[in-house]
This record gives structure tokens, sequence and C-alpha cells, in this order.
């Protein structure tokens, strides 16, 4: 009996002599079929003496004959059989369908029990063509994440395999799991534990392939749990190589039959891999391409709106001339990378460092450390981070070890068992698990108990928890991101802190500045914050004061951004139209700037007129030396007009020592 088996686009000729041939996508069928519409058991052919019968098993979408759908019917030579989108035509000796068939191949193997069954074991294509055909598929495609799914489907329909994997390795050398599809195209989901990192690892390093008949009895796996957890039979994986560097690896699996990936599937896998790292290095070139032509035409959009901007002011002076070439500055050059961070307000010299260090922060999966004083925005700059970052899909979880009882701490951070405690009437994961794939963000880590510290790096060494009362440990992947208000390496010198768990976390050290050290700031803040104070209250759009602004860059904000937002937040509630200097909080109006003593302004005046003329002088100068004797600069410092800054420039005979004269 010869059946020919025409499925995405392929044609293959089968012959058996069976009482029963069993079709369907299930691995044990006679007849495995791919297409998505195909149920497990879909149908079967049944010989009744001299008759041949198709007979429905109840599938899903039905079996039909010759067009017309059928539960249970007689079967003629040239009868067509369609499941889905594949279809079977029916032919006895040598009566074949009219189609051409790519090839064929029949298969007789012993089975269990001393039975004989003959089974299809392969279709043996001319592997010249079908390569051809998969290049030029690979070849032409230009979308990384078609690609990466195209590669995977390719590998299983040239090794017939269960299951494919495509894992790359980022630069950080953290394995990236990039795509897992079943033979039904199908997405594997959290592929990351259904696959065997040991043997990823392994053929990353030699860069050789693997193969394994039977990888449960295999000596060379016996201490890899991940491959006992999985029950994994036969196994395959070839490295992926990108201009002669091994970047990633093809695993292809079957866990239920031994014995499916010989020498031929090798051989194809490794002529696949070879094309799939060429497509590869064209889809990043192509990409990093894209990206260049759509940050110049970016580019070149904000140079003409910068140029038409600046066209529009020439007539409005010389200070406004000068701010707009300032803005065009740093349009194209130092605030380049923090566009990609908008929820954060920043313009200063402090600020646009810490937004070139998330640049490259962003990048990594190493741990990162947050110093910063009580109100600097240490967890906006995490949740930056991780939004940014490959985990942005998965969860973000904060906590803060100076909120959370000491005795509760480690259930928890890690969870506990059902009846682990006393109270601990159902079990509970921890934030550890929960934060599985994405960030852990920890605040105030200074105030961690030494037994946590010993526990949080014994996570961060093994990559697994085991909660409270629980008898097994659980695999977690988690990006630890650390925030302290207190300089940890003075807390590891008064022995409060360990010293290996500080260099753990201290890979990539991110220090925020006090609102203080940015005063620049200070009226763009407030000015975000009174917009959105309004929109959430529903109010008119509210005015600041310039006089409020010149009190606010005075002050020092002891409680930093914080504290100058809950006093904006008081003020559209207290403010009419305009939020005028009389409604500003006490603290504020009456502070008084601790300026350095300089020799020249020193007086012994006791009369008011002559102690506010020593004062002006102070702080212009500190002003000036700050701004570099930029006037302009040192005029929005002391939130004043760069004209009446040089009228009390000549007013009080100040020199620049620098010589920029009338910078």
């Amino acid at each position: 009996m010869r059946l020919t088996v025409i499925e995405d686009g392929t044609t293959t000729n089968v012959e058996f002599d069976l009482p029963v041939i069993s079709i369907g996508r299930s691995l044990d069928n006679h007849i495995r079929l791919r297409d998505a519409q195909v149920s497990r058991h879909h149908a079967r052919i049944e010989r009744v003496g001299a008759e041949f019968l198709i007979i429905d098993n109840d599938s899903a979408n039905g079996t039909k004959l010759n067009g017309e759908t059928v539960e249970r019917a007689p079967l003629s030579p040239g009868d067509w059989i369609e499941f889905g989108k594949t279809r079977i035509g029916f032919g006895e000796g040598d009566t074949r369908p009219d189609v051409t068939a790519t090839s064929t191949r029949l298969g007789v193997l012993p089975a269990g029990g001393g039975d004989t069954f003959v089974s299809v074991v392969t279709r043996e294509r001319d592997n010249l063509l079908v390569l051809q055909r998969i290049n030029r598929a690979i070849n032409s495609e230009r979308d990384a994440n078609a690609l990466f799914a195209l590669i995977v489907d390719s590998a299983i329909a040239l090794s017939r395999a269960e299951r494919g994997f495509l894992v790359l390795r980022d630069p950080a050398g953290i394995l990236d799991f990039k795509i897992a599809r079943n033979f039904a195209r199908e997405a594997v989901t959290d592929p990351q534990e259904k696959i065997s990192h040991k043997v990823v690892e392994e053929v990353l390093k030699s860069g050789r392939p693997i193969v394994s008949s039977d990888a449960l009895s295999d000596e060379r796996f016996s201490d890899s749990r991940s491959v006992v957890d999985l029950e994994l039979r036969s196994l395959l994986a070839v490295p992926l190589r990108v201009k002669d560097k091994t970047e990633g690896v093809i695993v292809v699996d079957n866990r239920l039959q031994k014995g499916v990936f010989g020498d031929d599937e090798i051989d194809l896998l490794e002529a696949l891999a070879d094309q799939a790292g060429i497509a590869l290095s064209n889809a990043r070139a192509f990409e990093e391409l894209k990206l260049a032509n759509h940050a110049l035409a970016n580019s070149r959009s904000q140079i003409e709106q910068r140029a038409r901007e600046l066209a529009s002011k020439v007539e409005q002076g010389e200070a406004a001339l000068e701010k707009a070439i300032e803005e065009a500055a740093v349009a194209r050059g130092d605030l380049r990378g923090r566009y990609d961070y908008r929820s954060i307000v920043g313009e200063s010299a402090a600020m646009r460092t810490v937004f070139r260090l998330l640049d490259r922060v962003v990048r990594s999966d190493a741990e990162v450390l947050i110093v910063g004083e009580s109100g600097t925005g240490k967890e906006l700059i995490a949740r930056a981070i991780h939004f940014n970052s490959a985990r942005r899909e998965r969860p973000f979880v904060s906590a803060s070890c100076a909120a959370i009882q000491e005795s509760l701490l480690e259930s928890e951070l890690f969870g506990h068992a059902r009846g682990a405690f006393t109270g601990a009437h159902r079990a509970k994961k921890g934030l550890f698990e929960l934060a599985n794939g994405g960030t852990l963000f920890l605040d105030e880590v200074a105030e961690m108990p030494h037994e946590m510290q010993k526990s949080l790096l014994r996570v961060l060494q093994e990559g697994e928890i085991r909660p409270i009362g629980g008898e097994t440990s659980i695999p977690i992947d988690v990006r630890i991101i650390c925030a302290s208000q207190v300089d940890l390496a003075q807390k590891v010198k008064d022995k409060s802190f360990r010293e290996d768990l500080y260099y753990r976390l201290n890979v990539l050290p991110i220090r925020l500045p006090a609102l203080r050290e940015r005063k620049e700031d200070i009226p763009l803040l407030a000015q975000k914050f009174l917009t959105e104070r309004n929109r959430e209250a529903g109010l008119a759009p509210k005015k600041i004061d310039p006089a409020v602004v010149d009190l606010f860059t005075t002050y020092d904000w002891p409680g930093n951004v914080r504290e100058l937002e809950n006093e904006v937040r008081r003020l559209v509630v207290v403010a009419g139209e305009t939020v005028t200097p009389d409604l500003v909080s006490e603290r504020i109006r009456d502070f008084e700037p601790d300026l350095p003593d300089d020799p020249e302004t020193v007086t012994d005046e006791t009369t008011l007129p002559g102690r506010v003329r020593a004062l002006e002088v102070r702080a212009i100068k500190s002003a000036l030396v700050a701004a570099h004797f930029n006037r302009s600069q040192a005029a929005r410092r002391l939130g004043i007009s760069r004209f009446a800054l040089q009228r009390k420039i000549d007013k009080y005979n100040i020199s620049d020592p620098s010589g920029a004269g009338e910078s």
C-alpha cells in the first residue's frame, strides 16, 4: 500500500503493510504530521479483508475524503484524504497519485515485545536542495525575531526533532534564550527551564557539537540535574558561529524516542548553523544600519528644528540667542542618551554623568548599587534601569530592607512552605520568586541583618533559593539592584556589612547627586511637579513667580527631590493662579546660605546696606567661579538676567581673573 503525503509544500511517498496506520501530531503515530490543525491522534486507516477504511478519531477539525467530511468511509486508489492543510493520496501497488514526490523511503524497525512494525523513519531529502531552499529563506530575512523562528523551525524539520531552541550569549556572557518552538511551531514556555544549561555551556566552550542517543543513560550527563529532571532522550546541540566566533547554540531534542539523531542530522544542523551565523551577522548589520539611518534622520530633523528656532530668536537679543545655541549643543551632545529616561528630569552636569552611566548599565545584566541621600530618587533610577533593559517585559519587584521586620525578612525574600512556622497556614512565594526573570530592587540594603547578608550572598552565587521549610531549591534568574543612603564601604570597615557581599553588589555603582549639587535642575523639577499636581487635581494651570524660583534655588533641600515635590504639592492647594513667595514655607523663605568667607568681602560694616553689598559680592563671585566665568550661566544660577548681572559686576568692580571678558 502506497500513501503520498503532501505537507508544507513537501511531498513524501511511503509504503506500509500494516492492518492499522495511525495518523496525527503525536510522536507515537505511524504517520506524524506537523499541521497545527491536526489533532494528536487524528485518524487511522484500517484494512478489513481486501478493503481499506479511513476512520476519524473524533478529531477537532474533522477528516475529509475527496472534499467531503467523513467519519468512516472506504478508500479507493486515487482518493485524497485531507487533514487541515495536509493532503494524503491513497494508492495501491504501483498505482500512484498524480503528484511528484521529492524523495521516499520505507524503514522497518523492530518494536518492543518482539513484534515488528513498519514505521516511517525519515524523508530522504536531497540534502543540498533542501539546504539551498532554507538558506535562501534565511538569508533573505532581515527581521531578527522572524529569523530566529525560521532557524529553529528549519532545525526541527531537518532533524525530525520534537523541540528546538536557539540560545545566544550576550556581551556580558549571559545566556539569552531567543526562541523555543516545538514541531507544531508553537512556542515553548519558560525555555530556560527546559534545556540543559550544561550542554549549552559545553558547546559554547568547545565549539563542537554534542549528540546523545539516550541522554538519561549517557555518562557524560550523569551529574547534570537538568538532563535528569527534563527526562531527555535524544539530544543534539551544534555551535552557531558568527565571524569565526561561537556566539550561540542550536539545540534540538526528543523526550520520547532514543537514537533520533545521527551523523546525517549532525551534518545537516552544522550546515544550517553556518548559514544561520552568516544570516544573523547580516541581520545585525542591517539593524545597525537602520538604527544609524534613523538616528541620522532624527539628528537632521532636530538640527533643522533648532535652526528654525534660532532664526526666530535672533531679533530677541544676544541673551536669547546664546541660550538657544547652548540648548542646541546640549541636544546634539551630552544629553543624547537622556531621552531614554523620560521620567527623570535633569540637565545639570551631575545628572548628565548619571545618564551617561545609565546608558551603559542598561545593556548589562550585572548587579547595580545605587548610593544617594534620602529623597534623591534611587527607586526611580532602578525602575529606569529595569524598563530600559532586556528584562523590561518581566516583573520589577521592590522592597525596603529597613521597613521589614528582621524576623520576617527571610520569609519575605525567599518565601515559606505551608506549616513552616506558626501562622504559616499556606505556602507563600518570596520576592525572589515573584521577580524571577526580572529585577529585584532592595532599598536600604545596609540595614540588612548579618545572617540575611550571608543568605543573599549564597543566592547570588548559586542562582537558587530554598523557601523556609521547603525541601527543594528553586532556580531563579533575577537581576539585583540595591540602594543605600549610607557609604557601604564604611560599613564594611565597621564590620557591620560583609565585605564579600559588598564587592558582589558593587559591580556597577551609581552615585546620585543631592539636589543642592544640581540646583540648575530645580526650576525644571518644580515646573514638572506643578504641572503633574494641577493635572491630578483637575485644576487650571498655575504659574510660578520668578521670586519663588529664586527662593527654591537658594534653599539647600535636605530632603532632596522628595522635599521639593511635597512643597509644590502643598503650594498647589494653597495658591491661586500664581504661586507667590508669601505662600512658600517659612523654612525656605528664611533660609540663609552658608557662603565661604572671602577676604575681599569680609567687612566690619554693621549697617544693613553694607552687609547686603558684601553678601551680593560673595554670591556673584561664587556663581562666576561655579560657571567658569560664563556670565549667562552665572546669571541663571543667581536667578537674575544677564543684563542685571553685568550691572552688578560693573557696580562692584568685580574683575574676571580668567580673562574671559564678555563671556
